[in-house]
């Protein structure tokens, strides 16, 4: 097996990362935080020799642990998979300071963020502890996205590097589009030839009120079982954005296993969630519950389907419950459903 590296910053290229472990180009995984460790632990179960770990808690040991790895791959001539797109300024400019040999492989894009001008990101940096002192910096190196997060005016800023050094090549192989225009291709991923009358709720404690969101999913809940559905439950891997929705009726799985293997394992009829990557991949047997809330921020509900139908155009985002109902009552009697994203008849 080889010695190479692949560093996730999330559950989203657990897909790719388990083919590459398989095809015996990355021995190694590092999580970027011990919350995210066990999702890819599941990953070794059966490979033995893969080795697994993830970041220290605070900045000073993150920075030394990653110089330490980065080091160590540069002198012993392996490759750093990286599978982040964001939010890790401190990698990205060791990486700048070491150069190894890598492969940025993102996964994912920043449609549903607004970029910054120069002079708005300098000022939002000002705002940081001792941001006067590298606003400069970082606003030449990076550039710096921005996200309404509730209906409050929470607003997340997100750097994302301008660009990696010669060292580090782009492989633009993402799974989310790939796999998308593979099933479309090969027409799978098909809601009417899943027969099996299942459906996955992907829960989560997102923008949204946590009472809506329990609200909702009940409702879908007590539609799909009427209909006869075997309803299956995972909560979000991380535990402090897990809903804790307790249902009658259903299976529990495990949370911190990738929902990106999952959708594979079991291939639901429908998987149902607000607005997880993880429903970029299935075609039209994705679900989202985006335009049911009324607790979320309207631009962010629109940058947010943006985002999910530049992966998958075939997303059914559903207005009320009789929506998901008349989804599934087609999807039960084979006859044609309605494009995605419109008003079903």
């Amino acid at each position: 097996m080889s010695d190479h590296i692949a560093f996730v910053g999330s559950t989203l290229p657990a897909l790719y990362v388990t083919r590459l472990v398989d095809s015996g180009q990355v021995g190694r995984i590092v999580a970027s935080s011990a919350t995210l460790e066990p999702s890819y632990r599941l990953l070794a179960q059966h490979k033995p020799h893969l080795k697994i770990s993830s970041l220290p808690v605070g900045l000073l040991r993150q920075v030394v642990e990653l110089l330490r790895l980065l080091l160590f791959a540069k002198w012993t001539g392996r490759e750093i998979f990286l599978f982040h797109e964001s939010c890790w300024p401190r990698l990205d400019l060791l990486i700048w300071l070491v150069r190894p040999k890598g492969v940025f492989v993102p996964q994912a894009n920043m449609l549903a963020f607004k970029r910054l001008s120069p002079e708005e990101a300098r000022a939002v940096m000002h705002r940081k502890p001792l941001g006067r002192l590298w606003a400069g910096l970082m606003s030449r190196i990076f550039w710096i996205y921005r996200q309404p997060l509730d209906a409050q005016g929470n607003i997340l800023y997100v750097p994302v590097i301008r660009g990696y050094p010669k060292s580090i090549r782009f492989l633009d192989d993402s799974l989310l589009s790939k796999t998308n225009r593979e099933k479309s291709s090969r027409g799978e991923g098909d809601a009417n030839a899943a027969s099996k009358k299942t459906i996955m709720f992907m829960l989560g404690n997102d923008a949204a009120d946590s009472g809506e969101l329990e609200s909702i999913y009940r409702a879908l809940h007590a539609a799909a079982m009427a209909l006869g559905y075997r309803v299956y439950c995972k909560e979000h891997p991380n535990q402090e954005a897990r809903l804790y929705l307790l249902l009658d009726g259903v299976v529990n799985l495990e949370p911190t296993y990738p929902a990106e293997l999952l959708h594979e394992q079991y291939d639901f009829s429908f998987v149902v969630g607000l607005g997880s990557t993880s429903l970029a991949t299935i075609g039209n047997r994705a679900i989202s519950i985006l335009d049911l809330l009324k607790t979320m921020d309207a631009v962010a509900v629109s940058e947010r389907k943006a985002y999910l139908s530049s992966f998958n155009d075939q997303i059914h985002f559903i207005a009320n419950i009789e929506d998901f109902i008349r989804l599934l009552k087609a999807s039960d009697s084979f006859s044609t459903m309605a494009s995605p994203g419109h008003d079903l008849p």
